[in-house]
Order: C-alpha cells, then structure tokens, then sequence
C-alpha cells in the first residue's frame, strides 16, 4: 500500500498538472493541497531533506524508482 499510495501523492499530482497547464490561461493556477505527513520536517534524516529540497525532477523521479 506504501507503493499505490506514493504513486498517487507523487506521480498522481505530476500528472494531473501536465494534463492542466496547457489548459489554463496565462492567470491560471493549480491549487494542491497535502497532509502534514508531506512536510520536509518529518523527515528526520538530515541528508534526504535537503536532497529533497534542492532535488531537480529527474532526481526526484529516481530517487522513487
């Protein structure tokens, strides 16, 4: 359940947005909302928040493969 639930939060959310942005006008905007368990501060391992923080999108999408 861990897997189905990060391809949802994660892939779920990139998708959806590239689905919509060509879709919105120049004052469009995507609204996402999360749960506090998706905050860097409950990541207790120094070193993968900040790789998180600073991560790009293809490093994000290996670090989930």
């Amino acid at each position: 359940t861990e897997n189905i639930i990060n391809e949802q939060n994660f892939y779920g959310t990139i998708m959806l947005t590239e689905q919509l942005l060509p879709q919105l006008s120049n004052s469009g905007k995507i609204i996402t909302l999360g749960s506090s368990l998706g905050k860097y501060k409950v990541i207790k391992d120094e070193a993968l928040r900040k790789l998180l923080k600073n991560a790009n999108r293809k490093e994000l999408f290996a670090l989930l493969q």
